[in-house]
C-alpha cells in the first residue's frame, strides 16, 4: 500500500481556531448586565443562552433575518414570555452582545504562528466552517480569515446546499 502524502490541513472555525463558546459566555453576561443590572443578569444570561442553543436562527419561512431574530430571543430573556416586538432594553442587548462578541473574536498568536508554520513547510491551509452565512460571515470578517489563509480558503457551508461532513 503506497503511503499518501498531506497536503492540506483544514481546520473548523467554532471552539477550534477560536474559543468561540467562551467569547460567547462573556458578550451573554455583559449585556445581560447591562439590560437588566446585576441582580438579573444571571437568570437572563441563562435564559437566552439557552434559547440561542434551541432555536439560532429565524424558523424556515419567517420574514426576520438573523439579528432581528435574535433580538426577539433577548426580548424573551428579558421578559420571559414570548414577544413580537424588541423593547430598547432588549435591542441594547442584542446590540451589544452582537457587537462585543465580534470584537473579541480574533486568533491568538499561537494559532496564527502555527497555521504559518504549516504554509512555510508547504502545506495547504483552509477553514470549513458550518452554520449561517450571515453568522459566519460576520465571523469570518472579525477574525480577518482571509488575510491568514486566503479568501477562497475560508468556506462557509451555510453558502453551499449542505453542511459538512457532507461530501458536496
Amino acid at each position: 500500500m503506497a503511503l499518501r502524502r498531506v497536503r492540506a490541513v483544514l481546520f473548523d472555525l467554532d471552539d477550534t481556531l477560536i474559543p468561540t463558546s467562551r467569547i460567547d459566555r462573556a458578550a451573554i453576561a455583559s449585556a445581560a448586565a447591562g439590560a437588566c443590572g446585576a441582580a438579573r443578569a444571571a437568570d437572563v444570561s441563562n435564559r437566552f443562552a439557552a434559547l440561542l442553543k434551541a432555536e439560532p436562527f429565524p424558523p424556515p419561512g419567517s420574514a426576520l433575518n438573523v439579528a432581528g431574530w435574535r433580538s426577539r430571543l433577548w426580548a424573551r430573556a428579558i421578559d420571559d414570555a414570548p414577544s413580537d416586538s424588541v423593547p430598547e432594553a432588549a435591542q441594547r442587548a442584542h446590540d451589544f452582545w452582537a457587537s462585543e462578541r465580534l470584537r473579541n473574536f480574533k486568533f491568538a498568536d499561537d494559532v496564527r504562528a502555527l497555521v504559518t508554520r504549516l504554509q512555510t513547510a508547504g502545506y495547504a491551509t483552509g477553514i470549513l466552517t458550518n452554520g449561517h452565512a450571515d453568522v459566519q460571515n460576520a465571523k469570518s470578517a472579525a477574525c480577518d480569515a482571509a488575510a491568514l489563509f486566503g479568501r477562497e480558503r475560508v468556506i462557509i457551508a451555510g453558502e453551499h446546499p449542505e453542511q459538512k461532513p457532507a461530501a458536496s
